[in-house]
């Protein structure tokens, strides 16, 4: 029993020891009551967050954005780091530019390739995914045009320029042209190539493809103008949901095709987000904020404390 209660004494002795060492450092260096209350703030700032943590849900907030993204269909909108939470977003369903009115111009502009037998630019059909395009209603200029019957063809008949052939009435350096106005989403023209083809010229709401039409073999050649592509760059209004208990949230957006994500502006309620450098909007939250603020209260506190104790 005595020799119970000896080690109890002196254990007690040893601690009394110890506080008075801290004591002594506290009194001899004045800085350590600094560093004490830094260290013991910096340690507890993860509980004062957890105090902070709200006790009852907090409702999803909506987020407005005005953007566009050429040639994609799903826009995902992140509200943490896509590399570490991969399913914390909200797909934005992209308006697509499904059906637009083309206006098309395909010109036999005389000119060919070396190796080739002649200047002929042959029209075999045109089509959108609503449907083929009947171009015979279409405006034909500078000389005849052959129509023939073609039963292999997509349509069942050609059109054919023969440029810089005097006997179908067409001189030199004169350019024939179908021009017609076509509604519909992705435009296709499909050409004939072989040893008498010539060059072409074939334009979509100002959109220029040129095409050498020369092949040793018959085969045909497609040139395809797609609706929504670069050029048309329309920017719309969007609303999502995002959840709103997170540690200062981040929302980035990325697109499922190859073209950037145009963003125009970002909104909650009346307030405008701004984008750090990696091009991710930073939504502001209270929690955090009073989080910072009851730290440095704590540390404030602990300084004062820790150098009295010095004293």
């Amino acid at each position: 029993m005595k020799d119970g209660l000896k080690k109890i004494k002196d254990g007690l002795t040893k601690s009394r020891d110890r506080l008075l060492k801290v004591l002594k450092l506290f009194h001899a260096n004045r800085h350590y009551p600094i560093v004490y209350a830094l260290l013991v703030s910096l340690i507890s700032l993860p509980i004062w967050y957890w105090m902070f943590e709200p006790k009852t849900p907090i409702e999803s907030q909506w987020v407005d954005v005005q953007l566009s993204a050429p040639g994609s269909e799903i826009v995902k909108a992140y509200w943490d780091n896509p590399k570490i939470h991969p399913d914390a977003y909200n797909p934005i369903t992209v308006k697509p530019v499904k059906s637009q009115k083309w206006n098309l111009t395909i010109e036999a502009i005389g000119e060919k390739n070396s190796d080739s037998d002649g200047f002929e630019v042959a029209i075999l059909d045109i089509k959108t995914p609503q449907g083929q395009v009947d171009w015979t209603n279409g405006e034909f200029i500078g000389g005849t045009w052959e129509f023939r019957p073609d039963p292999n063809g997509p349509q069942g008949k050609v059109a054919i320029a023969h440029s810089n052939q005097p006997e179908y009435g067409i001189h030199p350096g004169q350019i024939q042209s179908l021009s017609m106005i076509v509604e519909g989403g992705d435009l296709e023209i499909l050409l004939l190539s072989h040893t008498g083809s010539g060059k072409v010229r074939v334009t979509g709401n100002n959109r220029l493809r040129e095409l050498d039409l020369y092949s040793y073999n018959i085969e045909h050649k497609s040139v395809i103008f797609v609706a929504g592509e670069v050029g048309d760059r329309i920017v719309r209004d969007y609303q999502f949901e995002i959840p709103k208990n997170h540690w200062r949230p981040k929302l980035k957006f990325i697109s499922d095709g190859s073209a950037k994500v145009n963003i125009q502006e970002v909104k909650i309620g009346d307030t405008i987000l701004i984008s750090n450098r990696n091009n991710e909007y930073i939504i502001p939250n209270n929690r955090m904020f009073k989080t910072l603020l009851a730290t440095l209260i704590n540390f404030g506190y602990l300084a004062i404390a820790y150098n009295l104790v010095g004293q």
